[in-house]
């Protein structure tokens, strides 16, 4: 799921309750799926928010490595 909060920021969440660690990579970070780690909340979701400019991007998540 990919948002867009009041404040301008982008928010990326996926929910994978049994995963350990989660990254989110795109064509905003060239591709690296360790640049940008995504943060655990409640209920098994993982969240990360960036900054981006208008446009349209392509990504992924990458899990557990």
């Amino acid at each position: 799921m990919v948002t867009q909060t009041p404040d301008g920021m982008v928010e990326f969440a996926i929910f994978r309750p049994l995963a350990h660690s989660m990254n989110l990579t795109g064509d905003f970070n060239d591709w690296n799926p360790q640049s940008l780690p995504m943060a655990r909340t409640q209920g098994g979701w993982w969240r990360c928010r960036l900054r981006l400019g208008p446009g349209c991007y392509q990504f992924r998540y990458f899990g557990d490595g």
